[in-house]
Parts: C-alpha cells; structure tokens; sequence
C-alpha cells in the first residue's frame, strides 16, 4: 500500500491507519515515506535558515566575535545554510533510529513481539506525520516576521504548554515543548501502528507508546540541559576572555 501517491491514499491513511500498519507486519516498506521526510525537513530548514542566520548575528556573533577572527566568522556565516540543514536531517535520522530500537525493546519486553525492520518502518512514517510541528514554528517564524529577530528568544517558537512558562529552564521547556497537539496526533498513530504491528490491543499499546515517549523526552531533556551548560560555559569564556582584553589595553 504507497503512502503519500495521491490524496486518496492519503485520506486512506488519515482515516483507516490500521489497514497501512498492518500491511507493514508482511512488507515493512520505509523508502518513500523516508524520502518524503528527507525532502521535507530539507526544504522546512532552508526556509528557516534566514531566520536562524539573523539570530546567530545578532546573538551568537556578540559571543564569537570576540574569539574568533572575522574571516572565520563570516565563512561560518555563510556556511549555516547548510549548517541548519545538516543538523535537521540528523535530528530526523536520529530521531527514526533510536526510536525504532526503543519501540523494539519496550514492545518486545511488553507484548513478546516487535521486529526492528517494523518499527524502523513504523517510525520513519510517524517521522511524516510529526512533519506538521515544524511546518507550524515555520509559519509562525514567518508570521512574526525576520525584521522581528532580536535575541534567540525571538528565534524560539514555543509549543503547547510552553506558552504558560515563558522563563522555563531549558529541560523543563523541552518537555513543555513537547506537549503539544502534534505530538498527541504522532502518539495516536503511534499506538494504531504498535497494536497493529505487535497484534496487541489498544491499552497495551498505550503503555508500550507512553514508555517510549518518555524516554524520548528524557533524552531531549538531557541534551537541553548539556547544550545550555555549553552555552554558558562558551559565553563564561568569552567574557573572560573579553575581561583579559581590556585588561591589557
């Protein structure tokens, strides 16, 4: 069963997941809902790298310029194109990766059943699926507008229950991040694809998904949490080498 070929097969697949899931126990087919996402998050990060150049000027140059020589800093510039596109596509194949091993060993641990090549399958599809959050931090960058850029606060796009705690610390506002209506609609099909693949029923499948979701998110909280010590660690050394500057002037 193609995914994606036409609108009815999409349709098909909004409304009757269970009929694509389950053609995935015999033939677990990734290529083409993986090129979609390939292509996708490529051309979702293009359009956002303007945006993401804007903020490294007016936040992260105040930093590195100061430590890095201006040649390097503007090749640095030029290259974040491809920077941002990079890091995207990793993000997604990372994201497909360990989460096929993640549902495999939680859903092999729960039901007795769960094959890798399924649930890399099963992934890569729920990977289009959750291709509608950045579509909308996308269109809302756009919304607000490059001009509108000042800080990397500006360059955040906050999700669900982000929005209530604007000041959060940056593992709490990951996991507020993330409790969103996208990640509902991703954990939905998430569950139809696990009950189907594993033939088990829906609670199991809950509990299979939850599992999962929680130590995906307990991963994205403690990468937050060693990034933003990185941040501060290289904005602590700036400055004091910033301080050792005026020193001897």
């Amino acid at each position: 069963m193609p995914l994606f070929i036409s609108p009815e097969s999409v349709w098909r697949f909004l409304s009757w997941p269970e009929t694509y899931f389950s053609s995935l126990r015999t033939h677990p087919y990734w290529v083409e809902p993986l090129l979609i996402s390939v292509l996708t998050t490529t051309l979702l990060a293009y359009c956002q790298h303007r945006f993401a150049v804007r903020c490294m000027r007016l936040y992260m140059w105040k930093q590195m310029a100061e430590s890095m020589p201006d040649g390097a800093l503007h090749a640095l510039g030029a290259r974040l194109p491809t920077i941002t596109i990079t890091f995207s596509l990793f993000g997604l194949l990372l994201k497909c990766g360990i989460g096929a091993i993640l549902l495999t060993l939680v859903a092999d641990l729960i039901s007795g059943r769960g094959g890798l090549s399924q649930m890399l399958a099963l992934t890569i599809t729920l990977s289009v699926v959750s291709l509608l959050e950045p579509l909308h931090a996308l269109i809302l960058l756009i919304v607000r507008g490059i001009e509108n850029i000042h800080s990397s606060s500006d360059f955040e796009v906050r999700m669900g229950l982000r929005y209530l705690v604007p000041d959060a610390r940056p593992g709490f506002a990951t996991l507020l991040n993330s409790i969103n209506i996208y990640q509902f609609l991703t954990l939905w099909f998430a569950v139809v694809g696990v009950s189907s693949l594993c033939e088990c029923s829906r609670a199991i499948a809950v509990v299979i998904v939850s599992i999962y979701w929680a130590l995906w998110i307990a991963f994205k909280i403690m990468s937050a949490e060693v990034c933003a010590i990185g941040h501060r660690r290289l904005a602590m050394a700036n400055d004091g080498e910033w301080e050792q500057r005026k020193g001897g002037y």
